[in-house]
C-alpha cells in the first residue's frame, strides 16, 4: 500500500511542477511585455488566468482518466487470479509428479526398454543408442501444455517456463555424448558389438568392450537422471513462488 501511495505523489508532484514552469514563464512573458509596452492590458491577464485554468483542468481529468483506467485494470486482473492460480497449480501438481515418482522409479538398466533413458540396442538392423519411453515426453512433449497454461498467468510466469525449457536443452547434451560412444563404437568395432550385444559367443575381449561402453553411457545416464529431478523441482519451486505471491494480490491489494 505504501508503493501505491509513493506512486501518487509522484504524480502530483510532476504536476506540481508542470505547473509552476508554466506559471513562472507566463510570469516573465507578461513582465517582458510590461517592460516594452509599460502597462499590461487586464485581458492579458484574464487570457493568463484562462490559460492556466485550462491547463489545471485538463491535467486534472488526465488524472482521473488515468487513475480510472489503472483501477480497471486492477480490477479485471484481480478477478482473473482465481483462474491464473488453478492454471498453474496444475502444473505445480503435474511438475512435482515427475521428480517424485516418474524420474525416481526409472532404474538405471541398459538394454531393457523403458527403464532407462536411454541405452545401447538394435534398431532396423543396426547398433545405435535407444531413447527410453520417458525421455521424449519429460523433454519436449510436456512443454507444451505447462506453455500453454503458464503464458495465460502473465509474463513473469512464462519467463520460468522459458528459462527452465533453455535448462532442460542444455541437459540433452548427456544424450548427444552417449550417442557419439555408440556410433564410434559401431563404426570402428560394429561386427564384433553387434555379436556382443546379440550374445553371440562374445570373446572375453569383446566383453569387455562392450561392459566399458555400458559403463559409460550409464554414468551419463546416471548424471543426466540427476541433473533432470534437479531441474525439474527448481521448476517446481520457482511456480509455488509465483504461486504465492499470486494468492497474496488475491488476499489484499495490488502492488
Amino acid at each position: 500500500m505504501d508503493r501505491k501511495k509513493s506512486k501518487l505523489n509522484w504524480d502530483f508532484v510532476f504536476l506540481f511542477i508542470l505547473f509552476s514552469l508554466i506559471l513562472v514563464d507566463l510570469l516573465i512573458f507578461a513582465g517582458v511585455i510590461k517592460s516594452f509596452f509599460g502597462k499590461i492590458d487586464t485581458t492579458l491577464y484574464s487570457a493568463c488566468i484562462a490559460f492556466i485554468g485550462a491547463i489545471i483542468g485538463g491535467g486534472i481529468t488526465y488524472y482521473g482518466v488515468k487513475k480510472t483506467i489503472k483501477a480497471n485494470e486492477d480490477l479485471n486482473y484481480k478477478n482473473e487470479l482465481p483462474e491464473k492460480i488453478l492454471s498453474i497449480e496444475e502444473v505445480i501438481n503435474n511438475v512435482r509428479e515427475v521428480y517424485e515418482k516418474q524420474i525416481p522409479i526409472m532404474k538405471i538398466r541398459i538394454r531393457e526398454e523403458g527403464r532407462a533413458f536411454f541405452y545401447i540396442g538394435k534398431k532396423d538392423g543396426e547398433v545405435r543408442l535407444i531413447v527410453g519411453s520417458l525421455y521424449n515426453p519429460l523433454m519436449r512433449e510436456n512443454l507444451d501444455g505447462y506453455k500453454n497454461k503458464l503464458i495465460f498467468v502473465d509474463g513473469e510466469a512464462f519467463k520460468i517456463f522459458l528459462d527452465f525449457k533453455e535448462k532442460l536443452q542444455n541437459i540433452e547434451w548427456y544424450s548427444r555424448e552417449a550417442e557419439d560412444l555408440v556410433f564410434d563404437y559401431a563404426k570402428f568395432e560394429y561386427p564384433d558389438l553387434e555379436n556382443a550385444i546379440n550374445n553371440n559367443e562374445p570373446t572375453a575381449e569383446h566383453e569387455k568392450r562392450l561392459g566399458n561402453l555400458e559403463k559409460s553411457i550409464s554414468d551419463l545416464e546416471s548424471r543426466f537422471k540427476n541433473e533432470l529431478i534437479q531441474l525439474y523441482k527448481e521448476f517446481h519451486y520457482q511456480l509455488v513462488s509465483k504461486q504465492t505471491r499470486l494468492l497474496d494480490q488475491l488476499r489484499g491489494p495490488l502492488y
